[in-house]
């Protein structure tokens, strides 16, 4: 009897350990829904029930939250401790750390968001200090889908969208940060955190009195990736200012930008920050002493595969990458050229430990840190910049060495624009061409000059239609994949071709086709091996 009622008591405990589980799980992993006029009983639970408050849900959600926002405006209501009716300028939109807030659906709600067609915009309606400000650290926020705009209208804060909290780690996905002004980083203001940015737009943002326009970070970890950074403006840094911490960016533009009064860093300023740009763009920024494109207080800069031109210093402290301090700089693969200032022979660079490798600088070509570079055979005349703050640039398909003689560019590539030292290429390998029964045999591709990779595919094609067979991310600084592959995986097709695609931060690259013959297995029949097929 007594095992019994300890049996019956475990089992009893254990629904309601089980019942707790679940009902913490619902509140954590809760969806609610928002739109501006609200919908049924406006309890948020879904579309058809949407609240219209997103202040006051926001202050209440907590971690695992995920919050849908139809298309409209939305002006924050509540101050940092939930009261309303106070000033304008002391509202703001709260973000509790693990909350998703995800904008871009339909005004009335939908299945997908689409935030280029909806438009969901958080609004400072030219009063509030911060539209949103961050009030936890912990586990990571993500904003998707929102437009930040008109935020901080009096200057007399930091940031549209601010967070001071240590250890805060937030991602920005598809967001724009428009006509946003404070004191400091107009468009974003964040200390001792982890950043991520991907394909998100900051445009027409201002930090009247400080730093960096669109963003300021201090002591900030930071990853963009595919974004524009387009007519900002401040004291210093015009785009972007960073102070320690690190920076990674990929694919990203950088145009227009400028620095007030006697401002350094017209799109960027690095202040003992270790700073990695690949297939950057930087084009037509501007500063009034010094660094028009970048400058430096220390640090480490490496530029790879990136543009750098048509930027102007109106006043002295070097051209379009300056600074002060025994900062390092690595450029490979990249062109600084055409730009302007009033130092002669600095319109480029204006000193600091620089490598050079693979590159033009000014007019002059660099194979390697080594080997004095080629003088004089790029003009920067070639270099034309886009409305979208782009860059064409015109390359000469062949250079002259100072004894006369002609040779092929070994330093541009027309496909990839900004330096590359050869033609990127992938060579796909098999090391059988005909296979029969269950056969294994061995794909490998060999990535050659292919830089800032972000993925390879492997692509099977029949006679009918390509079917994505593989998919293997690759690491940065693999060149070369195998994977072995069985016949069963694609028979009874008697050919079957392969292919690899290679996407980078820039472009897409394919390889050579290989193709394998494939014929069932007959004991009394020898096949013979009949060597590699590299191209098609």
């Amino acid at each position: 009897m007594m095992n019994k009622e300890r049996l019956h008591t475990k089992r009893k405990n254990a629904l309601i350990v089980l019942i707790l589980f679940l009902v913490g799980y619902s509140i954590q992993a809760q969806n609610i829904y928002i739109t501006t006029t609200g919908a049924g009983d406006r309890s948020g639970t879904s579309w058809s029930d949407a609240s219209n408050d997103l202040s006051l849900t926001l202050f209440n959600a907590t971690s695992g939250t995920t919050v849908h926002v139809g298309a409209g405006t939305y002006i924050p209501a509540l101050n940092m401790s939930g009261i309303s009716g106070y000033e304008g300028p002391l509202r703001t939109f709260l973000l509790n750390e693990g909350v998703t807030i995800i904008g871009g659906y339909p005004e009335n709600g939908g299945m997908a968001s689409d935030p280029q067609i909806n438009k969901t915009i958080l609004s400072g309606n030219n009063i509030a200090k911060h539209i949103m400000t961050v009030a936890s650290a912990g586990a990571k926020s993500r904003l998707q889908g929102l437009t930040f705009a008109n935020g901080v209208g009096n200057y007399g804060s930091n940031g549209a969208f601010y967070s001071v909290v240590a250890g805060a780690d937030v991602e920005l996905e598809q967001c724009v940060f428009d006509a946003d002004k404070a004191n400091i980083g107009g468009g974003i203001y964040m200390t001792d955190g982890t950043l991520t940015v991907n394909n998100t737009t900051f445009a027409n943002n201002e930090a009247k009195n400080g730093h960096g326009g669109a963003i300021y970070l201090q002591n900030v970890n930071a990853v963009v990736t595919n974004s524009s950074f387009l007519n900002s403006t401040a004291q210093s840094g015009g785009a972007l200012y960073c102070s320690g911490g690190s920076i990674v960016m990929n694919n990203c533009v950088m145009s227009n930008n400028s620095t007030m009064g006697i401002g350094k860093g017209g799109a960027c300023y690095f202040d003992n920050t270790d700073a990695k740009l690949s297939f950057v763009t930087m084009a037509g920024n501007s500063s009034q002493n010094g660094g028009s494109a970048i400058y430096y207080s220390g640090g480490k800069i490496a530029l790879e595969n990136c543009t750098i031109a048509i930027n102007a210093n109106s006043g002295w402290g070097g051209g379009s990458i300056a600074g002060v301090g025994n900062a390092q700089i690595d450029i490979e693969n990249s062109i600084v050229s055409g730009n302007i200032t009033l130092e002669q022979g600095k319109e480029d660079l204006g000193g600091g430990n620089i490598n050079i490798t693979n590159s033009v600088v000014g007019r002059d070509i660099y194979t390697d840190p080594e080997t004095e570079p080629i003088r004089d055979q790029f003009a920067p005349d070639s270099i034309h910049l886009n409305e979208d703050g782009t860059v064409d640039v015109e390359v000469p398909s062949s250079i002259t060495l100072p004894d006369g003689t002609e040779i092929s560019n070994p330093v541009i590539d027309e496909e990839m624009g900004a330096g590359v030292s050869a033609k990127p290429s992938i060579l796909l390998n098999s090391d059988k061409a005909l296979v029969c029964g269950d056969e294994d045999f061995l794909l490998t591709a060999v990535l050659t000059n292919v830089k800032g990779v972000l993925s390879v595919k492997l692509y099977m094609q029949n006679e009918n239609e390509t079917n994505n067979l593989f998919v293997k991310d690759l690491l940065l600084n693999d060149t070369t994949w195998s994977v072995n592959v069985n016949t069963t995986d694609f028979l009874p097709a008697p050919l079957v071709k392969f292919f690899v695609q290679v996407l980078t931060g820039k472009k897409q690259f394919q390889s050579n086709v290989v193709e394998i013959v494939c014929v069932p297995r007959v004991d009394d029949v020898k096949v013979k091996h009949i060597g590699n097929v590299q191209s098609k």
